[in-house]
């Protein structure tokens, strides 16, 4: 089975499998159409499905018939469990000091 995503995001659509899960984690809303049919494929192959990220938030019942939805999920994707695109980044500026010295 290919994981895609698994090491790199694409095109606002990540997927990989781990202990009998296929987890899909949608970036933009406009993928959801592809996620269902990776869940459609993933369900046929016997896995259980967890879907989550930013791009299912609006539409949260869109892949209830195909997978779980997953409100952790982008958390984890936050806390670092995988990548994230560098365009839905917080960008992180180093620290001043109060004497106005950089601290990172």
């Amino acid at each position: 089975m290919r994981n895609h995503g698994r090491d790199k995001w694409s095109n606002g659509l990540a997927e990989w499998v781990e202990d009998g899960c296929a987890y899909l984690s949608v970036a933009f809303t406009w993928r959801l159409d592809d996620a269902y049919q990776r869940a459609i494929f993933y369900k046929s192959q016997g896995l259980k499905v967890r879907a989550g990220g930013p791009g299912t938030f609006p539409r949260k019942t869109y892949l209830a018939d195909v997978a779980e939805y997953d409100v952790p999920f982008f958390m984890k994707q936050m806390a670092g469990k995988l990548p994230i695109p560098e365009h839905l980044k917080v960008k992180q500026y180093p620290s001043v000091n109060s004497e106005g010295k950089n601290n990172g």
